[in-house]
């Protein structure tokens, strides 16, 4: 394959690479939303372990500041009014 060949590949590559970055919006997952990112980073440090975001897409209306209320193997798990907010907005942007 020739210097220049191969040159021309890279370049295609990198663009295709960097076309698959950019969103419609340029951001491609990236939230700018202060309460979606905050609850964003509740879920995968208190949910994600027993919960995927796609289950619980659209559920939002149920999170409570006493998670045990909803089911007992949630027991003892409580959450901040900045918690419950969070994870309402991320949820919601499922």
């Amino acid at each position: 394959m020739s210097r220049s060949l191969r040159r021309g590949s890279v370049g295609w590559v990198m663009a295709a690479g960097v076309a698959g970055l950019a969103g419609c919006n340029g951001t491609a997952g990236v939230t700018t939303d202060p309460a979606v990112a905050a609850g964003e980073a509740t879920f995968n440090a208190r949910c994600a372990a027993c919960h995927t975001a796609a289950s619980l897409a659209g559920r939002q209306s149920l999170i409570t500041h006493d998670l045990g209320t909803l089911s007992a193997t949630m027991n003892g798990i409580t959450l901040s009014d900045e918690e419950v907010a969070g994870l309402k907005a991320f949820l919601a942007a499922q």
